[in-house]
C-alpha cells in the first residue's frame, strides 16, 4: 500500500514520478517515500512542494544555477523521458532511475553533450 500525496514533501532526492511494474499507475518517488498519485499530477507540481532535507532539516536550493533539460526517447520502447540536470544533480523521469538513481538515459545526454 502506499501513502496518500501529502501538502508537502520533504526528502534529499527530489521526487520523481514512475509507472508501477504491477499496475501501470503513477507513483511518485522522493527517497524511500512512495506516493500514489493520479494521471493529472506533474513533476513541476511534485517539485513545487518538494523540500531537500538533510538529517531533518531543510536545505536551501540555489536558484541561480541554471538547470538543463533534454528529451531522449528510449531505445526500446520509444517512451519519451526527460532529462534534467542543476543544482542537485542529474535526473531522469525513467523507472530505472527511480530504483537506481541512474540510467542510461543521463548517460546518453552526458556523452553527447559533454557534461
Amino acid at each position: 500500500m502506499y501513502n496518500a500525496l501529502p501538502e508537502k514533501i520533504q526528502s534529499f532526492m527530489p521526487p520523481i514520478i514512475i509507472k508501477s511494474p504491477h499496475t501501470g499507475k503513477p507513483l511518485a518517488v522522493a527517497g524511500d517515500q512512495w506516493f500514489a498519485i493520479d494521471e493529472t499530477v506533474t513533476l513541476d507540481y511534485l517539485r513545487s512542494i518538494w523540500t531537500r532535507t538533510v538529517g531533518g532539516k531543510a536545505v536551501e536550493e540555489n536558484k541561480n544555477v541554471e538547470k538543463k533539460e533534454f528529451q531522449v526517447e528510449s531505445s526500446r520502447t520509444g517512451e519519451v523521458y526527460t532529462v534534467s540536470f542543476g543544482m542537485s544533480g542529474a535526473h531522469c523521469t525513467c523507472a530505472g532511475y527511480g530504483f537506481r538513481r541512474k540510467c542510461s538515459h543521463i548517460d546518453k545526454v552526458r556523452k553527447e553533450n559533454s557534461l
